[in-house]
């Protein structure tokens, strides 16, 4: 069975999203973190083209975030993404997604599975895997992406030999270019950081993948063939939902030619 593995970022995973609709896969185990974990649980809920269609209602920061009445509690909430994903979060899931959190107390990575939570309290652990702390409202788990952005590593011991990655950027450390796309220089280095993660956690999985303990698995690496936006850009989600991701040489990543 193919697993797909979504990465966070790129203005709440929309290039994931227009990748999960170009690469078509029937019935994939999907892998989700950060706005992956978005994307993940959308998708698996209710199909890759509808999720897709879905995503367009997303114009800009206003429907993905309010404004928290008690910002010492966090300045934002996710009140307009959970109003525009929670109707569809009543009834069983098309498709099995995993997405991850990291606990606040324990600081360990924690997986929830939408074959073993309602639909409702699955959608809350999405919620979760996205939360920043002091930026969203706190909750006793949050995103997870600054730890591990790419868990390649999960769907390995779970088991799948064929594992497909969708990045939201290229994911080769060579094309990184800050453009002016970058709202702001914070935004810009933060991206940075992400990306350069990114290429690690592959390079890591790959090499995990030579262990003995390990199947032998596939692992295909897809995402736009150049820098779109800065992660935090929602008004270019329409735009996003648009790109045709490629497929990118595990060679050339891991620069062995």
């Amino acid at each position: 069975m193919t697993a797909i593995v979504n990465i966070g970022c790129a203005a709440l995973g929309a290039i994931q999203m227009a990748g999960l609709r170009q690469l078509d896969i029937k019935n994939p185990v999907q892998y989700g973190i950060s706005s992956g974990a978005f994307v993940s649980a959308m998708s698996a809920q209710v199909g890759a083209e509808e999720a897709w269609n879905l995503w367009h209602q997303i114009k800009g920061r206003t429907d993905v975030f309010r404004l928290h009445l008690k910002p010492w509690k966090g300045v934002f909430n996710f009140d307009p993404l959970r109003e525009l994903m929670a109707p569809h979060f009543k009834s069983p899931p098309q498709m099995q997604a995993h997405v991850c959190c990291l606990h606040q107390r324990t600081g360990k990575l924690t997986w929830f599975s939408n074959q073993k939570l309602k639909p409702e309290d699955f959608l809350e652990r999405t919620l979760d895997a996205g939360r920043i702390a002091g930026f969203v409202r706190p909750a006793m788990f949050m995103d997870a992406g600054p730890a591990k952005l790419a868990p390649i590593g999960k769907a390995i011991r779970d088991g799948h030999e064929d594992i497909i990655v969708i990045c939201g950027y290229p994911p080769e450390p060579e094309t990184f270019d800050q453009t002016e796309t970058g709202w702001k220089l914070a935004a810009q280095s933060f991206n940075r950081l992400l990306h350069n993660q990114t290429y690690d956690d592959i390079r890591l999985a790959y090499a995990r993948n030579e262990n003995p303990k390990y199947k032998k698995v596939k692992i295909r690496v897809f995402g736009p063939d150049q820098h779109m936006y800065d992660s935090f850009d929602f008004s270019k989600t329409t735009e996003g939902l648009k790109a045709k991701v490629v497929e990118f040489s595990l060679k050339r990543i891991l620069r062995a030619e």
